[in-house]
């Protein structure tokens, strides 16, 4: 049951990040915004993203939330890493590197607030 739940967590986070991701090309391909622009805002999406996903984790989840976004967020690194390696991309940069382990503090932040935000039962 849990797996299922991290499995949509996943799919959340990367739902929101294609449409937005095309809604931002349109927006470039149309000169609505910048390069620089898409650039900034492709890491602010992201990081919304991840939130959003581990957000779900947290708010489904029994106790320590931090816990969850944690392992929300090493499941979203693994998979971005399993991603980039078979686009045949086996090095990483630092810059890759460092995008990668900040994208996992929104998981965390998302996972300790999500479960904040639970649905309380009357008893």
């Amino acid at each position: 049951m849990k797996c299922v739940q991290y499995l949509i967590g996943l799919g959340i986070t990367l739902g929101f990040l294609i449409i937005m991701g095309l809604l931002l090309t349109l927006f470039y391909y149309f000169d609505f915004v910048s390069l620089s622009f898409v650039q900034w805002f492709k890491i602010v999406l992201t990081i919304l993203g991840i939130f959003g996903g581990s957000f779900y984790i947290g708010r489904r989840s029994e106790e320590k939330g931090f816990l969850e976004g944690m392992k929300f967020g090493a499941i979203y690194l693994l998979f971005m890493i399993i991603i980039q390696l078979f686009c045949n991309r086996f090095s990483f940069s630092l810059t890759e590197g460092l995008f990668l382990l900040i994208s996992f503090l929104p998981a965390v932040l998302g996972g300790m607030i999500g479960i904040n935000f639970k649905e309380k039962k009357n008893t």
